[in-house]
């Protein structure tokens, strides 16, 4: 029969238990295995679709493979386990940092890195993969202590790999910290980088000291990176709220790390070890119950301002639909209403003209009262029309290029006897420069903004004038329009050409007003590639309004 060669200790029973594990092996391994297979089995029954959350469960699942292997590795007899172990150990590790790349940018910018990325990703790794299973990785086994006898894959080209995945998170890191202004964002990339490095790098820095020193006790510390990385986790996920994580999921990883350590005393077998088992204990219950604390404030925080967002935006849409509805029902209305106007204002004026006969005086000063008022009211339903259009986008304007300075000299002195009537000086200035001088105007609406203004300008003076002046601006043309009437409070400017907000002294002044004339003068000039705007230094002390269009020439 012949005899098998076997490493001097006894057979492992179920793979991962024998007298040659060191007293702290378990407890490393163990604690590093628990925290991350509970996370990546939360993960997993949540079903996140959510990229960095999927690498974040594939980087866990392929460190608990590590880590079990790593069990088998000090617990197991036979060199041929040893050597196939081994060999899968050293592939999986740089796929681990590789997989720690890819996590790390897909979080700083929710997708995976480009075609060149990827492809120079598959140039590093292929011929790694392939020559895993040959003597280049690892071409014996020691029997006196079943350690494999690594190759230059093994000692050299796997760290390489690993050098350059960390260097490339630097550096990644680096450029998104110097590229983002926000300081919050920036914390939060670098407290992510560091836990990512922290883990990777711990997790290999003693398998590298045992290729090197051939004492591979020290590598069963490099587990503690995972407790660390799971730590940086928690704190990014409490501080930032980088992954969608409930109270449930910080409760099942605290009862898990609970679990694992308290039964760690009843396996372990020296003094040390079960005093260090007892303290991490301690601080895992006291860290545990803050970090549940935290989650659980965080995610109701975060809920209740969800529900907040939500009663928002089923409110903003019910303000939207009221706001629509509330310009059909102008359109609708004015347009019934004209009609009819129309109709009274034609029968009235054949009425004063006398077609019908000739009217006793006083029958023909009340038709003619009838027929100012009409026309007045005939003139506020354009306005509603236009308001519902401007609103809708349904707006058309006819725009010719035209001398800009005889249309508001028509607009001045249609306007003139009416501030006579009222004792008033209506003067004007016009810059020579503008002579001649065309700009891009719908005279018909242009109209309505200039004859707009000089009614409001008339109706709001009580006493003095108001002069218009025309200057030219570089490319534009400022139109100046300044009286000596009540003026206008801070406040009153702040909303003065928002729809349906008349400011007090208009209501007091003119109780008919609306606040619906500057909110259409004010899209029409801007209508016009213009703009506008007032300016008072208080009540009883004038204003002034400003508006710029621009020229041709």
């Amino acid at each position: 029969m012949e005899s098998v060669l076997l490493c001097p200790w006894e057979s492992a029973q179920y793979l991962i238990f024998s007298s040659n594990v060191p007293p702290l092996l378990y407890y490393s391994h163990f604690v590093a295995i628990i925290a991350a297979f509970f996370v990546a089995l939360y993960i997993f029954i949540r079903k996140e679709k959510d990229l960095p959350t999927q690498l974040l469960a594939l980087l866990l699942i392929s460190f608990v493979i590590w880590a079990f292997f790593d069990l088998i590795l000090w617990a197991e007899n036979r060199p041929e386990y040893a050597a196939f172990f081994w060999s899968l150990q050293v592939l999986i590790e740089p796929l681990i940092y590789a997989i720690g790349f890819y996590f790390f940018y897909a979080f700083s910018y929710r997708v995976l890195p480009g075609f060149k990325t990827n492809v120079a990703t598959f140039i590093f790794l292929t011929p790694f993969i392939f020559l895993v299973p040959t003597a280049l990785n690892v071409h014996g086994v020691l029997l006196s202590s079943c350690v494999a006898v690594e190759g230059s894959i093994a000692t050299y080209y796997a760290y390489a790999l690993e050098t350059l995945c960390a260097l490339a998170i630097i550096v990644l890191a680096m450029h998104i910290i110097r590229k983002t202004q926000d300081k919050k964002e920036k914390n939060k990339t670098l407290f992510f980088a560091l836990g990512v490095l922290s883990f990777l790098l711990i997790f290999t820095s003693g398998n590298i000291i045992g290729s090197i020193t051939e004492n591979w006790e020290v590598a069963q510390y490099g587990l503690f990176g995972m407790p660390i990385f799971i730590g940086f986790l928690a704190y990014l996920v409490v501080q930032y709220k980088i992954f969608n994580v409930k109270v449930i999921g910080a409760q099942a990883l605290v009862l898990g790390l609970w679990l694992l350590i308290g039964s760690l005393l009843f396996v372990v077998k020296s003094d040390l070890s079960r005093i260090i088992s007892s303290v991490t204990l301690v601080f895992a219950v006291i860290f545990g119950f803050i970090l549940v604390q935290s989650v659980k404030r965080e995610v109701e925080q975060r809920e209740h301002i969800e529900i907040l967002a939500s009663d928002l935006k089923v409110a903003n849409d019910k303000l939207k639909e009221l706001d629509r509805l509330k310009s059909q029902f102008l359109s609708m209305a004015s347009h019934d209403l004209r009609a009819p106007l129309t109709i009274i204002r034609n029968f009235i004026s054949l009425l004063l003209d006398g077609s019908y006969g000739k009217l006793a005086p006083a029958g023909q000063e009340g038709l003619q009262q009838v027929f100012d008022r009409a026309t007045d009211m005939a003139k506020s339903v354009e306005t509603y029309l236009d308001v519902s259009r401007i609103e809708q986008g349904r707006m058309k304007y006819d725009f010719v290029d035209i001398e800009l300075v005889p249309l508001i000299k028509n607009a001045v002195m249609a306007f003139t006897p009416n501030a006579e009537k009222k004792g008033l000086k209506l003067s004007a200035t016009y810059d020579p420069v503008l002579d001649g001088i065309k700009a891009k105007i719908d005279v018909s609406k242009m109209n309505e903004v200039l004859n707009n203004l000089l009614d409001n300008t008339i109706k709001y003076t009580p006493t003095g004038g108001m002069n218009l002046s025309v200057k030219r601006i570089g490319a534009v043309a400022r139109i100046t329009l300044k009286d000596t009437g009540v003026g206008m409070t801070e406040e009153t400017l702040k909303n003065l050409f928002q729809l349906f907000r008349p400011g007090e002294d208009s209501k007091r002044i003119n109780p008919a007003s609306t606040g619906v004339g500057l909110f259409v003068t004010k899209a029409h000039v801007e209508a016009h590639g213009g703009k506008i705007w007032a300016e008072s230094e208080g009540a009883g002390k004038g204003s002034t309004f400003i508006m710029e269009l621009p020229l041709l020439g």
